[in-house]
């Protein structure tokens, strides 16, 4: 379950930085646009087996999508082959 919390808590501090960083104005620069390129490539450089990330998918808050509004793969929009 650790590997799971930490990819939960990586994906919501990406989106916080991508939130962040759009309302400050991206095109700004700053710092915290360089928060933002830093956790996403942290997110890219997590190692995901697919039982971790399905794992991750578990809760529904109601819209179709699973945890961090995720469209978890077989739903609408989501894919079959790939994450």
């Amino acid at each position: 379950m650790e590997m799971e919390r930490e990819l939960v808590e990586l994906f919501e501090a990406a989106k916080k930085a991508a939130d962040a960083a759009a309302i400050d104005g991206a095109a700004s620069g700053g710092p915290k646009v360089d928060r933002c390129i830093d956790v996403l490539s942290q997110l890219k450089n997590y190692s995901v087996t697919y039982d971790v990330l399905v794992s991750t998918q578990g809760s529904e808050n109601g819209d179709g999508k699973g945890a961090g509004g995720v469209v978890r793969s077989g739903e609408e929009g989501g894919r079959n082959d790939r994450f």
